[in-house]
């Protein structure tokens, strides 16, 4: 009575009627607009809190006992009660339900956070108009959830962990240089922000082994940058700095006293030598590169950013000193020869076969065959030899 809206005894006996009437589906109606009720005010984990004094009404009045298994199993549902809880005199052997309290405490995370990643999960439906406290979810599967997600961060703030600017922080992200949690849990169609976490362990290891691999130096060099600045003036995405550092083809330097991203420098002259051939080495220009291709420049260009597994690009740039073409990025010959002899096109696949591009690219689609680029049109595909 007391939390009914007019507090009148009669308003609350006539709603006690009606959930009567309506048999077992009445008299849980009725629990849950309690249980929400209270929700809205105080955390709901014991028998008592979250049905007040109905549930002592229950619990002491005989007449009643033939609603305790009822309530016994509302409770069990619906309420994260803790093993070793009683109810009716019964101890709960394993907790059935969590809140978000409880997998708040779990994760390390605050609960509007766990009830974001819950909701982007599916776990949760977004109009589900409850109040925050009277959220459960099943225990066995949430707690995994949420076992997962401890020592996590969030993706926005990987630049700060990393010590790093947050274009720096993405590349290392979709490189894969760090984990991302809960990949296994998330649909193709669901990639909310808030399921975008990364382990802070993943990050520290990173920054661990990069450091390892570093010469300490106390005074930095003109010539010396930070990973996040050669890639900007190289234009050469910077977790394939990282891999060239770790594969030993680019020496890597760390700041006396630092720990951060931005505390590891390399020598720009000796990342340009390696994306760059020598200004003498036979050339190309793109425009001739991507006719013998038969594809577009820009796709050319593309092409030309692809990493091999140290790091490198697959055709290096050339830079002539002198010609008409001075200081205008073409295309090394040598490495664009060797591609040609390691990648095959489409339609050297299709005439060779006697079919079709369309039968051809069904064909590789089925055998899992991708082309060397995502967004290539089908007519102008290249694949790796290897792979076919």
């Amino acid at each position: 009575m007391r939390d009914h809206a007019t507090g009148d005894l009669g308003d609350a006996c006539g709603i006690g009627f009606e959930a009567l009437l309506r048999d077992e589906a009445g008299i849980l109606k009725a629990l849950d607009d309690i249980l929400c009720q209270r929700g809205q005010k105080a955390r709901v984990n014991t028998p008592a809190r979250a049905l007040d004094r109905l549930y002592d009404a229950v619990r002491l009045n005989e007449d009643l006992s033939p609603l305790r298994p009822l309530v016994r199993s509302f409770l069990l549902d619906n309420v994260p009660l803790a093993a070793g809880e009683n109810i009716f005199g019964e101890v709960v052997p394993a907790r059935r339900r969590h809140d978000l309290a409880t997998l708040s405490a779990v994760s390390g995370m605050s609960r509007l956070q766990v009830r974001d990643v819950f909701a982007g999960l599916g776990l949760l439906s977004a109009d589900d108009g409850r109040p925050l406290n009277a959220l459960t979810f099943d225990a066995v599967e949430s707690e995994a959830v949420a076992c997962e997600l401890w020592g996590s961060v969030s993706a926005n703030a990987l630049s700060a962990h990393l010590g790093c600017d947050t274009t720096t922080a993405a590349a290392v992200l979709n490189a894969g240089l760090v984990e991302r949690v809960l990949g296994n849990r998330i649909a193709g169609d669901r990639d909310a922000d808030a399921l975008k976490r990364v382990s802070l362990v993943s990050v520290q290891d990173l920054l661990a082994i990069l450091f390892e691999n570093a010469t300490t130096l106390a005074l930095v060099p003109v010539q010396f940058a930070t990973l996040s600045a050669a890639a900007r003036h190289a234009h050469w995405q910077v977790d394939r700095i990282i891999r060239l550092a770790l594969s030993g083809s680019l020496d890597l330097y760390g700041m006396i006293g630092r720990a951060d991203f931005d505390g590891l420098l390399i020598d720009e002259r000796q990342l340009l030598r390696i994306l760059e051939a020598p200004p003498m080495t036979a050339a190309m220009s793109k425009e001739d590169a991507a006719n013998e291709l038969g594809v577009e420049v820009r796709i050319l260009e593309n092409i030309m950013r692809i990493p091999d597994e140290s790091g490198a690009p697959i055709i290096r740039r050339v830079v002539p000193l002198t010609g008409p073409l001075k200081r205008r990025h073409q295309v090394a010959k040598p490495d664009f020869e060797q591609f040609r002899h390691d990648h095959i096109s489409i339609r050297e696949l299709a005439e060779a076969e006697g079919a079709t591009l369309d039968e051809m690219h069904a064909a590789l689609q089925q055998r899992g065959i991708l082309p060397i680029l995502s967004d290539m049109p089908v007519a102008t595909q290249i694949f790796r030899r290897s792979d076919i």
